[in-house]
């Protein structure tokens, strides 16, 4: 769990680039933060549900929000997958890894 978390966490603006979210960027440092930027959108779904939280763990439990929190990063995950799986590779489905790393930052939140 804490492998995906920091893994996730600490290498997004890494893996946009590889994946050449930046590619019409001036430059190595406009690229940065072209990559630095689609980070911050996908991070900013982590207050999102945090303040979703919140309201969710008192009315459905820990437990169950736990549960929720684990199949989310894992359906997250595969969906991060599914592009790198196709022939022309996760540079052509960067709908797909927004919505894998979108996915993935509202469900560690429900680990509460």
């Amino acid at each position: 769990m804490d492998v995906a978390t920091y893994g996730v966490g600490l290498f997004t603006t890494i893996i946009l680039g590889a994946i050449g979210f930046s590619s019409d960027a001036r430059g190595p440092l406009a690229a940065k933060f072209s990559n630095t930027e689609g980070t911050a959108a996908i991070d900013v779904f982590l207050l999102i549900a945090f303040l979703l939280v919140l309201w969710a763990v008192p009315r459905f439990g820990r437990i169950y929000m736990q549960v929720i929190g684990f199949v989310g990063m894992t359906i997250g995950m595969l969906i991060l997958l599914v592009p790198q799986l196709t022939a022309v590779g996760a540079a052509a489905h960067v709908a797909f890894v927004f919505v894998g790393f979108i996915l993935f930052n509202l469900a560690i939140e429900c680990r509460a």
